[in-house]
């Protein structure tokens, strides 16, 4: 890992901001995870900000988030493993580390509940990510976390981030968001409960 400062490592939980903008009817995590990078976005960006979403997405409420970022981030760009014709966005693949034309060149780099669900390691992608932000800029995360623990793909491995962070996400319990207890919830998660966490890091130097 670069020299890093960990801004925040923790469970959304019900008492955090949702935005309706963003309800597609059952995406029960999207109504919180969005604002919360928009509030981040607020608090440490500028308009001036080059900022890449590497978890484009093609329809519905990824299009949505991709032109709030468009209008407020003249310099946002928006990448998938797969390509698309929309406007500034492009095909990367997250697994491998970056380019040296995305090395360390970006103010903000966004996940939303995408690293989670690739197959491969978590870790990596997270420094694969890391690494294309430059000094002072951001990592923002959001992820999927199974209640029973991790169990592959679509859960994040919360306890080996725990330990190569050295630090423990923060936890509020009972009031961890969940597929159950999301204004949106979604019960077809019911035996399967998700709860939903951020990381945010500040990458201090190369």
């Amino acid at each position: 890992m670069n020299d890093y400062k960990i801004i925040e490592f923790r469970y959304l939980n019900i008492e955090d901001r949702i935005d309706n903008t963003y309800n597609d009817g059952h995406a029960w995590s999207r109504i919180y995870e969005y604002p919360f990078v928009l509030d981040c976005l607020r608090k440490y960006a500028n308009a001036e900000s080059l900022v890449h979403n590497s978890s484009w997405g093609y329809q519905g409420v990824h299009v949505t988030f991709k032109e709030e970022l468009d209008k407020v981030y003249k310099n946002s760009i928006h990448s998938d493993i797969q390509k698309s014709n929309y406007k500034n966005t492009f095909f990367m693949d997250i697994t491998v580390p970056p380019s040296t034309e995305h090395l360390n060149k970006y103010d903000f780099v966004i996940n939303i509940s995408t690293l989670e669900e690739v197959d491969f390691d978590h870790f990596k992608i997270l420094q694969n990510l890391l690494d294309q932000v430059k000094p002072l800029g951001y990592l923002i995360l959001t992820f999927d976390i199974k209640t029973s623990g991790y169990v592959g793909v679509g859960s994040l491995n919360v306890d080996l981030f725990e330990k190569i962070l050295k630090q423990k996400i923060i936890s509020y319990g009972s009031n961890n968001l969940s597929s159950i207890n999301s204004s949106l919830p979604n019960f077809a998660y019911y035996c399967n409960d998700l709860n939903c966490g951020v990381l945010v890091i500040q990458k201090l130097s190369l």
